[in-house]
């Protein structure tokens, strides 16, 4: 079972993480955790937190486009990978969830 999400350009700006990068060089040298340290949770804690804020146009609360990207994944259902859910389980604001197994 995988989790696919959709993030729109623009949900995340790229002077955030670079704000967050230079914040977080003094703890770790490239701005960039990774691993299991404590840099690499919060790194990852302020993008998951920022995401669900809604920043950034919101295109996908559309329905019309989130049905182009709906049927982009029907259209190899069952041939390339099998949908669990096709439907939104959630849609914070700039992006769309869905799950699926290979």
């Amino acid at each position: 079972m995988q989790h696919v999400c959709f993030h729109l350009f623009d949900s995340l700006p790229q002077s955030l993480l670079t704000q967050w990068r230079a914040e977080l060089r003094g703890t770790h040298g490239s701005g960039v955790p990774h691993g299991a340290s404590d840099e690499h949770r919060e790194w990852r804690r302020r993008i998951h937190d920022f995401l669900d804020s809604g920043y950034g146009c919101c295109a996908l609360r559309d329905d019309r486009l989130a049905e182009v990207v709906e049927n982009a994944l029907l259209h190899f259902d069952g041939q390339r990978y099998t949908l669990g859910a096709l439907c939104p389980i959630t849609c914070i604001r700039s992006s769309r969830h869905w799950r699926h197994s290979r």
